[in-house]
């Protein structure tokens, strides 16, 4: 046997050594509640999945649905909120390592202001500039808590998801990730 027939045996063992690794998380999982906590979002009621691909990239989504309730006589409002979460992922000797940027994070926080004021005007406001003012005023702050929110989030989940050489463990139900149960079947 030559050195270029073993090279190529060699390449080709590394390669599907490294394939084998990287199909074996490859699927869809949902994300548990530890994963989610991880993130620091600081919001409750989330929920979400990841896709890993073959070709070591990976997409989350996480989200959490916006609902209205009583609570002691009044109403209590939460934002829905939606994040996307692209990025790399790779398997060396049972070690996970992830990498995320800024650009691989989209996030949208709802505002609770249901019309827009610029647009929608309100009859009363017709001859009541001030009241118009008021209005345009609130939801101009709304939508910039939104953004500052959203920004936020994405800044944290950067912050949590570049993983380096965290242990993996693949099991036919479960991802646990530095013997934490990040996803399940």
């Amino acid at each position: 046997m030559n050195n270029k027939n073993l090279l190529s045996i060699i390449i080709l063992v590394i390669f599907t050594t490294l394939t084998a690794s990287a199909q074996s998380i490859a699927g869809k999982w949902q994300c548990s509640k530890e994963f989610i906590e991880s993130l620091k979002l600081d919001y409750w009621n989330m929920q979400g999945y990841c896709k890993f691909k073959k070709d070591g990239t990976f997409k989350a989504k996480l989200h959490r649905k916006r609902f209205t309730k009583s609570s002691y006589g009044g109403i209590k409002q939460n934002k829905s909120v939606l994040v996307n979460i692209y990025g790399t992922y790779r398997i060396e000797d049972n070690q996970l390592s992830t990498t995320v940027t800024y650009n691989d994070v989209s996030c949208y926080v709802e505002s609770l202001h249901d019309k827009n004021p610029y647009i929608d005007k309100q009859d009363e406001e017709t001859n009541n500039m001030r009241m118009q003012a008021h209005r345009e005023v609130a939801y101009d702050n709304e939508m910039n808590m939104s953004e500052r929110i959203a920004d936020n989030i994405k800044n944290s989940v950067v912050q949590q998801w570049n993983w380096r050489n965290k242990p993996l463990e693949v099991t036919k139900n479960g991802l646990t990730i530095d013997n934490i149960p990040y996803f399940y079947k």
